[in-house]
Protein backbone atom coordinates (compact mmCIF):
# COMPACT_ATOMS: atom_id res chain seq x y z
CA UNK A 1 0.00 0.00 0.00
CA UNK A 2 1.31 3.45 -0.97
CA UNK A 3 1.09 5.67 2.11
CA UNK A 4 2.46 8.86 0.55
CA UNK A 5 0.27 11.35 -1.36
CA UNK A 6 -0.09 10.72 -5.12
CA UNK A 7 -1.69 12.61 -8.00
CA UNK A 8 -4.86 10.51 -7.63
CA UNK A 9 -5.16 11.11 -3.89
CA UNK A 10 -6.18 14.79 -3.69
CA UNK A 11 -9.49 13.85 -2.01
CA UNK A 12 -8.04 11.91 0.94
CA UNK A 13 -5.16 14.40 1.19
CA UNK A 14 -7.67 17.23 1.54
CA UNK A 15 -9.91 15.31 3.93
CA UNK A 16 -6.96 14.36 6.15
CA UNK A 17 -5.74 17.96 6.22
CA UNK A 18 -9.23 19.23 7.04
CA UNK A 19 -9.71 16.63 9.79
CA UNK A 20 -6.21 17.35 11.16
CA UNK A 21 -5.09 13.72 10.95
CA UNK A 22 -2.09 12.23 9.13
CA UNK A 23 -2.70 11.22 5.50
CA UNK A 24 -1.24 7.78 6.30
CA UNK A 25 -3.85 7.25 9.03
CA UNK A 26 -6.74 8.02 6.69
CA UNK A 27 -5.39 5.71 3.95
CA UNK A 28 -4.86 2.87 6.44
CA UNK A 29 -8.42 3.27 7.74
CA UNK A 30 -9.86 3.37 4.19
CA UNK A 31 -7.97 0.15 3.48
CA UNK A 32 -6.53 0.86 0.03
CA UNK A 33 -4.32 3.47 -1.61
CA UNK A 34 -6.39 4.16 -4.73
CA UNK A 35 -3.61 3.02 -7.08
CA UNK A 36 -5.26 -0.08 -8.52
CA UNK A 37 -6.33 0.05 -12.16
CA UNK A 38 -9.95 -1.10 -12.05
CA UNK A 39 -11.36 0.19 -15.33
CA UNK A 40 -11.25 -1.98 -18.45
CA UNK A 41 -9.04 0.43 -20.44
CA UNK A 42 -6.48 0.67 -17.59
CA UNK A 43 -6.12 4.43 -17.93
CA UNK A 44 -7.86 5.31 -14.66
CA UNK A 45 -6.92 4.32 -11.17
CA UNK A 46 -9.48 3.35 -8.57
CA UNK A 47 -9.00 6.58 -6.67
CA UNK A 48 -11.37 7.35 -3.81
CA UNK A 49 -15.04 7.99 -3.22
CA UNK A 50 -16.23 10.56 -0.71
CA UNK A 51 -18.24 7.86 1.08
CA UNK A 52 -15.01 6.11 2.08
CA UNK A 53 -13.87 9.33 3.75
CA UNK A 54 -17.27 9.87 5.39
CA UNK A 55 -17.13 6.36 6.87
CA UNK A 56 -13.71 6.99 8.43
CA UNK A 57 -14.73 10.44 9.68
CA UNK A 58 -17.83 9.00 11.35
CA UNK A 59 -15.71 6.34 13.03
CA UNK A 60 -13.48 9.15 14.39
CA UNK A 61 -16.42 11.20 15.70
CA UNK A 62 -16.32 13.75 12.88
CA UNK A 63 -19.25 14.84 10.71
CA UNK A 64 -18.64 15.88 7.12
CA UNK A 65 -21.47 18.22 6.12
CA UNK A 66 -21.92 19.05 2.40
CA UNK A 67 -22.61 22.65 1.39
CA UNK A 68 -23.30 23.16 -2.34
CA UNK A 69 -22.15 26.36 -4.00
CA UNK A 70 -25.08 26.55 -6.44
CA UNK A 71 -28.08 24.34 -5.84
CA UNK A 72 -31.33 23.76 -7.67
CA UNK A 73 -34.41 21.54 -7.71
CA UNK A 74 -35.22 19.25 -10.61
CA UNK A 75 -38.58 17.55 -11.13
CA UNK A 76 -37.35 15.14 -13.80
CA UNK A 77 -33.55 15.27 -13.93
CA UNK A 78 -33.63 17.41 -17.07
CA UNK A 79 -35.13 20.73 -16.04
CA UNK A 80 -33.85 22.73 -13.09
CA UNK A 81 -35.25 25.44 -10.88
CA UNK A 82 -32.54 27.52 -9.22
CA UNK A 83 -33.43 28.56 -5.68
CA UNK A 84 -32.69 32.24 -5.25
CA UNK A 85 -30.01 33.92 -7.33
CA UNK A 86 -26.42 32.87 -7.95
CA UNK A 87 -25.39 35.97 -6.02
CA UNK A 88 -27.45 35.05 -2.94
CA UNK A 89 -26.20 31.46 -3.13
CA UNK A 90 -22.62 32.74 -3.40
CA UNK A 91 -23.09 34.92 -0.30
CA UNK A 92 -24.59 31.98 1.62
CA UNK A 93 -21.64 29.79 0.59
CA UNK A 94 -19.11 32.45 1.63
CA UNK A 95 -20.90 32.81 4.99
CA UNK A 96 -20.33 29.10 5.63
CA UNK A 97 -16.64 29.50 4.79
CA UNK A 98 -16.30 32.50 7.09
CA UNK A 99 -17.88 30.49 9.94
CA UNK A 100 -15.77 27.36 9.39
CA UNK A 101 -12.16 26.74 10.38
CA UNK A 102 -11.79 23.29 8.76
CA UNK A 103 -13.31 21.74 5.67
CA UNK A 104 -12.55 20.80 2.10
CA UNK A 105 -13.73 21.55 -1.42
CA UNK A 106 -14.67 19.33 -4.32
CA UNK A 107 -14.62 20.60 -7.86
CA UNK A 108 -12.87 20.40 -11.21
CA UNK A 109 -9.43 21.29 -12.49
CA UNK A 110 -7.45 20.68 -15.68
CA UNK A 111 -4.71 18.12 -16.07
CA UNK A 112 -1.49 18.63 -18.04
CA UNK A 113 -3.34 17.88 -21.30
CA UNK A 114 -6.11 20.38 -20.42
CA UNK A 115 -8.67 17.65 -19.73
CA UNK A 116 -11.18 18.22 -16.93
CA UNK A 117 -10.50 16.15 -13.84
CA UNK A 118 -12.00 16.02 -10.39
CA UNK A 119 -10.02 17.84 -7.75
CA UNK A 120 -10.19 18.52 -4.01
CA UNK A 121 -8.45 20.96 -1.68
CA UNK A 122 -8.63 21.62 2.05
CA UNK A 123 -9.93 24.75 3.80
CA UNK A 124 -7.96 25.56 6.95
CA UNK A 125 -8.31 28.81 8.89
CA UNK A 126 -9.47 30.85 5.91
CA UNK A 127 -7.06 29.51 3.30
CA UNK A 128 -7.38 26.98 0.49
CA UNK A 129 -4.68 24.34 1.07
CA UNK A 130 -4.24 22.67 -2.30
CA UNK A 131 -2.56 19.23 -2.40
CA UNK A 132 -0.62 20.49 -5.43
CA UNK A 133 1.54 22.32 -2.89
CA UNK A 134 0.07 25.84 -2.80
CA UNK A 135 -2.08 27.84 -0.41
CA UNK A 136 -4.29 30.69 -1.59
CA UNK A 137 -7.35 32.79 -0.81
CA UNK A 138 -10.77 31.49 -1.84
CA UNK A 139 -11.16 34.42 -4.25
CA UNK A 140 -7.99 33.32 -6.10
CA UNK A 141 -9.24 29.81 -6.95
CA UNK A 142 -9.72 30.54 -10.69
CA UNK A 143 -6.11 31.68 -10.97
CA UNK A 144 -5.17 28.26 -9.55
CA UNK A 145 -7.39 26.45 -12.06
CA UNK A 146 -9.91 25.19 -9.50
CA UNK A 147 -13.65 25.39 -10.13
CA UNK A 148 -15.45 24.58 -6.86
CA UNK A 149 -18.93 23.09 -6.64
CA UNK A 150 -19.13 21.80 -3.08
CA UNK A 151 -17.70 22.51 0.36
CA UNK A 152 -17.58 19.86 3.06
CA UNK A 153 -17.68 21.37 6.54
CA UNK A 154 -15.79 19.39 9.20
CA UNK A 155 -17.56 19.23 12.55
CA UNK A 156 -16.16 17.38 15.54
CA UNK A 157 -19.08 15.63 17.26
Amino acid sequence: MILEPQTWSCLPQSVATAMAIPFKTLIEKIGHDGSEFVYKDRTFRRGFHIQECIDVATELGIALVPIELHYALTPNGLETYVIGSKESQGRRFKDYLDATSHGFFEGMSLDKRCHSIGHAAAWVHGMVVDPRGVEYNFEDRAAHNFSINKFWRVLWI
